[in-house]
């Protein structure tokens, strides 16, 4: 039951901090783009946009490891979705109009994504699947993660921009600062859950 309410909790909140990110219209991060910029193309919303990008990674890594994805591997893209598109909905009518707390709101949806993945990286239930594809690529090219994860994140950049997703100065700051924001609060979460256990690091998408 704990590792359901860390779980559904941690998508829930890091979602939040998603449609945080969009409100506050100085840049979102390099996925999120793609998923604003797909349905402004195509009439989906922003929550099936991210399902669209998510399931292509899936079935990226499916044709290059040669595997065929668990049908379990859909259940945290399913609910990163709807609950993006149930938070964008709820916040219709929030907007700021100054700058400078547009970009409180970004660093609070950085805190939030922290606080939400860094809970849900404490179960053993499914987790969104990029990283998996980054381990794929690196037996592939023979390039390390961190090059891999690097080339990931241009990637998203490019398409983002092609299709008009907002790419802002608060897309490299999400970059910057949203690796650190998960690390930390993963170890808050570590201290609260097992206080004697040994801390782990821990990275995601």
């Amino acid at each position: 039951m704990k590792q359901l309410f860390l779980y559904l909790f941690g998508i829930l909140i890091s979602s939040l901090g998603i449609a945080f990110f969009i409100k506050a219209d100085v840049g979102v991060g390099t996925t999120d783009s793609v998923a604003v910029g797909l349905s402004s193309h195509i009439p989906i919303s922003v929550g099936v946009g991210m399902m669209t990008v998510h399931v292509t990674v899936i079935l990226l890594n499916s044709v290059l490891g040669k595997t065929i994805p668990s049908l379990f591997v859909f259940i945290p893209i399913v609910l990163r979705g709807v609950t993006l598109d149930l938070w964008n909905f709820l916040l219709t009518d929030f907007q700021l109009e100054s700058l400078v707390l547009r970009w409180g709101l970004l660093f609070v949806g950085i805190a939030f994504m922290g606080i939400g993945i860094g809970s849900y990286l404490h179960t053993n239930l499914p987790k969104i699947p990029v990283d998996e594809l980054m381990q794929t690529l690196m037996k592939k090219d023979g390039l390390s993660l961190r090059v891999n994860r690097n080339l990931y994140e241009f990637s998203l950049l490019v398409i983002g921009f092609l299709l008009g997703g907002p790419i802002g100065i608060g897309t490299f700051v999400i970059s910057f600062l949203l690796g650190p924001s998960i690390q930390f609060f993963y170890e808050r979460w570590n201290d609260l859950i097992s206080p004697t256990k040994e801390r782990q690091y821990a990275s995601t998408s």
